[in-house]
């Protein structure tokens, strides 16, 4: 009796029993099964599951949600200041947030990159697939980044340049915005270059915003510009080139257009999105701050003007 007891009492094994049977053919033709197997095994102890332990394409997807929040990489592009961005998306509003990011990096790379020479590695090709260059339409600089070698560039053959308000293009416009012509013409000079020197391109677009397009307009009115604008890139093999203008009347409405080898336009994307109330909240506050810094700037002015016909004044009675 004690016996039976001490053998019930004691600690049951954990154990483990797996099957092993004949082929699958004696079930399709009804006969007995008579080989039968009883394995006996014991899990060992389990360890736990990394990051790395996962599969390649659950990480790279893990990459990419990241890198759509954090779309931006401010790095050189042959020695000239540029974005590198992530899926080469932006929205268009009237702040300094139109091109789809809050702020850029501080820095070449996000610090949790250099946390492991693996996950930097492997974050960076993500990002290098879906990514291209980027200039914002501010002047240029020189810049030079000592990391800017880790990040496969060669492989980026996408680039959009903004080149800022359609009216300010115009020729009509020459005499009024000369500087500012004379400021796209040096960006598209000097990017010209350095695209010749990056190699052969799959796509050039060409970014700008109005504030009377509609979804439905042909661009026959922005053929001239196109022409002036895309002379400066014929010695640079490009694949494709497009026109894109963004309505800040209507802010989220743009239209895309596909240059085509006889210089006329084609229509090949339309996109109309519907902001939230606390994106239109944002957009009032920035338009609304806008207009009390040029409202301050032009009583600036005035007193300026004020003084100096003062002076004169005084000077003239003086004498």
């Amino acid at each position: 009796m004690a016996s039976n007891l001490a053998k019930h009492d004691a600690p049951a094994e954990t154990k483990s029993t797996r099957v092993i049977t004949e082929r699958d053919q004696l079930h399709a033709h009804n006969e007995p099964i008579t080989n039968v197997v009883e394995v006996e095994t014991t899990p060992g102890p389990s360890s736990p599951v990394t990051f790395f332990d996962l599969p390649r394409e659950i990480r790279d997807s893990i990459y990419h949600h990241y890198w759509r929040t954090y779309p931006c990489i401010r790095t050189s592009f042959h020695g000239m200041l540029t974005d590198l961005r992530y899926e080469g998306y932006h929205s268009m509003t009237i702040s300094r947030k139109r091109f789809g990011y809050p702020e850029r990096m501080q820095g070449p790379y996000p610090t949790w990159l250099l946390a492991n020479k693996v996950l930097f590695s492997e974050a960076l090709s993500q990002f290098s697939r879906k990514a291209e260059w980027f200039w914002d339409g501010y002047t240029m600089q020189e810049m030079e980044i000592e990391r800017k070698a880790l990040m496969k560039t060669p492989t980026i053959r996408d680039i959009t340049l903004y080149v800022g308000n359609v009216m300010y293009l115009d020729e009509y416009a020459a005499t009024r915005f000369s500087s500012y012509q004379e400021k796209v013409k040096d960006a598209c000079q000097e990017y010209a270059k350095a695209m010749q020197l990056h190699g052969s391109f799959k796509r050039l677009r060409l970014s700008s915003h109005s504030y009377d397009i509609s979804l439905t307009d042909d661009g026959a009115g922005f053929k001239e510009i196109v022409t002036f604008l895309t002379n400066f890139f014929r010695d640079v093999t490009i694949d494709k080139i497009e026109w894109e203008v963004h309505n800040r009347a209507e802010p989220g409405t743009r239209v895309v257009y596909r240059v085509c080898a006889s210089g006329s336009l084609e229509l090949v994307e339309t996109e109309n999105l519907s902001w939230t109330e606390e994106e239109y909240r944002s957009y009032d506050k920035e338009r609304a701050r806008m207009r009390e810094r040029q409202e301050m700037n032009v009583e600036r002015r005035r007193r300026r003007q004020e003084r100096c016909m003062n002076t004169k004044v005084s000077t003239e009675t003086e004498a």
